[in-house]
């Protein structure tokens, strides 16, 4: 029996989702699942659209076994901290492989790209150097990988897979890599087909538009109550304009 990690936020759980699932019982087919979700608050540092305990429940009944939750400092943070929580709740519950989505569906050359992050001291400076420049930091370490190693990295799941495969490399954990193809497109904001993101998803609910063909169909009768992030703005601004020291808040 081989245990499997997913490192997930199902914000909200999609065809996307379920087809990764399959996929792995697939190809191992008495493997316990055990996924590694955000609470409330997402990556983005976004409130979920449905809460923790509804994600977790949706989970559960698609071929999930366990859930554990990422604590909140770690699942609001960077690429590099979300990955390193995930990842070492893993390895403490002795997963032996985490399974992640990938644009490219390459995992040498993801391995390839965290070793040059780790050990080649001309990383840290190029990022700094691209990053003076004006890009942000994901860009800044785009630009950095390939000039080093003439690979291109860009998108989203990609980079955080990286963050992945350096957290085992950094701390010598033996939990293996493994990736899945992402099949649909990580940016737009439309509904695409069967397989759709979940950032399109999310705007497809803001616009109260039907979204059968995108999700299970019995997690349908779930998006009765949605949380965005507007509807907490007033709440927000109050903070901003009442708070005298804004940086006792995480990352601010």
């Amino acid at each position: 029996m081989t245990s499997i990690g997913i490192i997930c936020e199902y914000n909200p759980f999609h065809n996307g989702h379920l087809y990764q699932i399959q996929t792995i019982k697939e190809k191992y087919p008495d493997s316990i699942l055990i996924a590694v979700m955000t609470g409330n608050f997402t990556e983005r540092g976004e409130c979920a659209i449905l809460n923790k305990w509804i994600r977790t429940e949706i989970a559960l009944n698609h071929g999930i076994d366990l859930v554990i939750e990422l604590p909140y400092p770690l699942a609001t943070q960077s690429a590099d901290f979300f990955a390193y929580g995930g990842i070492t709740i893993l390895e403490k519950l002795g997963v032996e492989k985490v399974i992640f989505g990938s644009e490219s569906n390459n995992i040498e050359s993801l391995q390839t790209i965290a070793q040059v992050q780790i050990e080649n001291d001309e990383f840290d400076k190029l990022v700094k150097v691209y990053s003076k420049l004006g890009k942000n930091y994901p860009t800044a370490i785009s630009c950095a990988v390939e000039d080093l190693t003439g690979k291109k990295i860009d998108t989203p799941n990609d980079l955080l897979g990286v963050s992945y495969i350096k957290t085992i490399l950094k701390n010598h954990y033996h939990i293996q890599p493994e990736a899945i193809q992402r099949t649909n497109e990580y940016h737009t904001k439309e509904l695409e087909n069967s397989i759709s993101s979940a950032s399109s998803i999310r705007e497809a609910l803001k616009r109260k538009e039907s979204i059968k063909n995108q999700v299970p169909e019995d997690t349908l009768s779930y998006y009765q109550t949605l949380h965005f992030m507007e509807d907490y703005f007033p709440l927000l601004k109050y903070k901003i304009l009442s708070e005298e020291d804004l940086t006792i808040y995480q990352t601010v």
